[in-house]
C-alpha cells in the first residue's frame, strides 16, 4: 500500500507502519506457528491436487498425511511446501495412481532434494504401503492427454498388454513403456504425432522412448 484512502501518497515512515500492522494482523490469524504451518500445508496440498487433477478423496488423504507428519514433528527443519508435495506424491503412490515424481516436482518451486528427503521421512515414520506406478495407468493418462483416436488407443493398449506378457515391462519405467506403445501404434497408423510430443506428454525422454520402441519392435509377436 503506497496511498491512503483519499489517494494521497504515503511517506516512507507511514508505509513502514502500515506494513507492520499488516504483518501483525496476518500473524494474529493463528494462535501458533503450528496452526500457521498447517494452514499453509493444506493450502499447498489443495493447490497441487488441483494442478495434478486429483480427486477430492486423494486431496483429503494427502492433507491427513500432512497433519500426521506435523504431529510426528517431521516438519522440524523442513520446508512446509516440500512436505506438502511429498504427502501428495506419497498418497498417489499408495493408491497406485499414475502420477510420477517428475510431475509433482514440476508443480513446486522447492528443490527436488527437499521433496525427496520429506518423502523418505514419511516412509520411515509411517511405513507407507506404496505401490509402483502402473504403466497401464500411465498409458491411460497419456492417451487422454494427447486425445488420440479410439482405434489408435486400442492398438496402444494391445501393445502394452503384449509387452507385459512378453516380460518387456520388467524393470522399465512406466512412462517409457507407455510412450513406446503409443509411438509404435502411431508409426503403424502413420498418425501425425511426433516422437518428442509423446515423450514430453509421458514425462519421459526421446532417448528412452526410442530404446523402448526398439525393444517392442524387435518382438515379432508384438510388431512386424
Amino acid at each position: 500500500m503506497t496511498r491512503d484512502s483519499k489517494g494521497n501518497q504515503l511517506s516512507a515512515r507511514e508505509r513502514r507502519r502500515v506494513y507492520r500492522m499488516q504483518r501483525e494482523h496476518h500473524r494474529g490469524r493463528w494462535q501458533s506457528t503450528a496452526e500457521q504451518n498447517l494452514s499453509r500445508g493444506c493450502r499447498e496440498v489443495s493447490r497441487l491436487s488441483g494442478m495434478l487433477d486429483l480427486s477430492r478423496t486423494v486431496r483429503e488423504e494427502a492433507s491427513t498425511l500432512f497433519r500426521a507428519a506435523q504431529t510426528a514433528d517431521l516438519l522440524l527443519g523442513r520446508s512446509v511446501e516440500a512436505m506438502a508435495a511429498a504427502c501428495v506424491y506419497a498418497t498417489c503412490r499408495c493408491r497406485g495412481l499414475g502420477r510420477t515424481r517428475e510431475e509433482v516436482l514440476c508443480c513446486v518451486e522447492c528443490p527436488a532434494g527437499l521433496v525427496d528427503a520429506c518423502y523418505r521421512a514419511l516412509q520411515k515414520q509411517f511405513q507407507l504401503d506404496t505401490q509402483p506406478t502402473s504403466y497401464d495407468a500411465r498409458l491411460s493418462r497419456l492417451l487422454s492427454e494427447l486425445d488420440v483416436p479410439d482405434d489408435l488407443s486400442r492398438r496402444a493398449r494391445e501393445l502394452g498388454r503384449r509387452a507385459r506378457e512378453q516380460g518387456l515391462t520388467n524393470g522399465r519405467r512406466p512412462s517409457g513403456i507407455a510412450a513406446a506403445c503409443l509411438y509404435l501404434a502411431v508409426r503403424e497408423a502413420r498418425y501425425p504425432l511426433t516422437q518428442k510430443a509423446i515423450a514430453d506428454a509421458a514425462g519421459s525422454t526421446a532417448t528412452t522412448l526410442r530404446a523402448r520402441y526398439r525393444e517392442l519392435s524387435a518382438a515379432d509377436s508384438i510388431a512386424p
